[in-house]
């Protein structure tokens, strides 16, 4: 009998053994993973977040998984990440019971991780993000390792994408791996033993900027231009790279930088524009006279090129005034603006002034030899009949100048102006400069530019003769040169960046047309 049976109790352990061999671990359960991201939002756990990172991911790197359970497990990953993420950036030393947590910090010069969904982008029509893996998140760059004179005033903003790995357990602790990418140079993570397509939002970095009332405040900083030339500048929107090819924005009359948001926005969607080219806007006071503020756009220019050894390769694109202020940048006057206002008293006037005057400098100068191309949109390259309306005149008069060129400029241009026209009073403002009979454009109209440009300007939609048309501010005759080397015309008005038909001409300018993502809701 014991023969029977100690063979009988030897195969029940042997099958009591091979059963427990062979029982599968039970699989991760969404509900859990769901749950634990609840919890630790609630506890602030980073423990918690790693275990719903980690429970989820298997759910949606299996290609078994169903579809929708496969997407709210992705949903659930990238929320935890990017969550653990934050919390391992704020922690000095980093540590979660369970885990031996492996944590790669963001790039130098990041001070703050903000939850990309978290930010509000109501007021940006397109909602550029591409689906994938990862948490993706804006990093702020605003502290003293990023301080210089073209950082915006909240610092810069940027897309980043944290991801998170595991490996078993091993001696009570699993191995987490977090580390950070750039989802405009990357496209794809190893992740969970495969190459998976990485998450990416690019609209909210540019939604993380302030945005007032468009009109409001560019009327403002037109009539106080003594106030917001204190904010003139050359702002970039990300951290200089020098393998990157700077597009500028220039913004017209009564505007402001924010007015390319959406432009700036649409070009996000574009992987080619994001991978080859940076974003740069330059502010200026746009109600003091247009020479003068060529000469400041200059100036930035010529700083910006010492400060980081620019090329030959930047992109300016204008719109309206901006245009014009971009047209003094690709252009070798010699003395032919200055004959044009001066006249017969040019020779007086130059024998008169020291060869560093300021109005010599606005108005002698060479071009850029860093611009390699520009860009005109609805810009009045030989006035507009708007300026010499009765309400422009109003409006000029309430503009303040600012005092730095009323102390410098105003008072000696006045006493020379006058001795060509005894009745002016005062400098001339930007509206008055936009008069058909503006000497000065008059004068720069007639000038070769140094570069390739390209021209896009809108008609109203309205039919008729092109030569016309105008979109309701700057006449077609004004905007229309016969040496672009394009030109496009859109049914709109004079906000013709905004129209996509704009975007699309200027990323075939820029090279980039073919990759544009199909939908501006999503990105390649």
């Amino acid at each position: 009998m014991l023969r029977v049976v100690r063979p009988l109790f030897a195969l029940t352990l042997v099958l009591l053994a091979a059963g427990c061999a062979t029982t599968p671990r039970p699989a991760p359960s969404l509900a859990s993973a769901r749950a634990e991201l609840r919890a630790a939002g609630q506890k602030h756990s980073l423990s918690l977040y790693l275990d719903a990172a980690r429970h989820s991911l298997p759910l949606a790197t299996n290609d078994a998984t169903p579809s929708a359970t496969r997407a709210e497990a992705v949903a659930i990953y990238n929320g935890a990440v990017a969550q653990a993420a934050i919390l391992l950036f704020a922690e000095k030393t980093p540590t979660a019971p369970g885990y031996a947590i492996s944590f790669t910090p963001p790039p130098r010069g990041v001070t703050s991780l903000i939850v990309a969904s978290k930010i509000s982008r109501r007021h940006l029509e397109a909602d550029i993000r591409r689906t994938g893996f990862g948490g993706p998140l804006v990093a702020v760059m605003d502290g003293p390792d990023t301080a210089g004179p073209n950082r915006p005033p909240k610092g810069y903003a940027v897309p980043i994408t944290a991801v998170a790995d595991f490996t078993p357990a091993h001696a009570g602790q699993t191995a987490a791996t977090i580390r950070f990418l750039d989802p405009r140079q990357n496209n794809a993570v190893r992740l969970a033993g495969a190459q998976r397509p990485l998450a990416g939002d690019f609209t909210a970095p540019l939604a993380y900027y302030p945005h007032p009332n468009e009109l409001i405040f560019g009327f403002a900083a037109m009539l106080r231009s003594d106030l917001s030339v204190k904010r003139a500048a050359l702002m970039f929107y990300e951290p200089y790279d020098p393998k990157k090819i700077p597009v500028l924005f220039v913004h017209g009359l009564m505007s402001s930088p924010h007015a390319w948001l959406q432009v700036a926005n649409q070009l996000e969607a574009n992987p080619e524009f994001r991978r080859r080219y940076q974003i740069w806007a330059y502010f200026y006071p746009t109600g003091a006279p247009i020479a003068g503020n060529a000469l400041q756009f200059r100036t930035a220019l010529a700083a910006a090129a010492t400060r980081y050894r620019l090329g030959d390769n930047l992109v300016i694109v204008g719109h309206s005034m901006g245009g014009i202020l971009t047209r003094m940048q690709v252009t070798n006057p010699g003395r032919a603006l200055w004959n044009a206002i001066f006249r017969d008293k040019a020779d007086k006037i130059y024998a008169e002034l020291p060869a560093d005057s300021v109005i010599k400098r606005a108005l002698i100068f060479r071009a850029n030899p860093h611009v390699a191309r520009v860009v005109f949109f609805s810009v009045p390259h030989r006035g507009s009949d708007l300026a010499n309306l009765r309400i422009s005149a109003i409006a000029a008069r309430f503009i303040r100048m600012p005092i730095t060129l009323v102390k410098t400029f105003n008072k000696q241009l006045v006493g020379i102006m006058r001795q060509v026209d005894p009745s002016l009073r005062s400098v001339p403002t930007s509206i008055q400069g936009l008069s058909p009979r503006s000497r000065l454009l008059i004068a720069l109209a007639q000038l070769p530019i140094t570069v390739p440009c390209d021209t896009i300007v809108g008609n109203r939609g309205k039919p008729g003769p092109l030569a016309e048309s105008s979109d309701g501010v700057v006449p077609y005759w004004s905007s229309h040169v016969d040496f672009a080397k394009s030109e496009l015309v859109v049914p709109t008005g004079h906000d013709s960046f905004d129209h996509p038909a704009s975007v699309a001409n200027l990323e075939r300018i820029l090279g980039v047309s073919e990759t544009r993502a199909p939908k501006q809701m999503s990105a390649q």
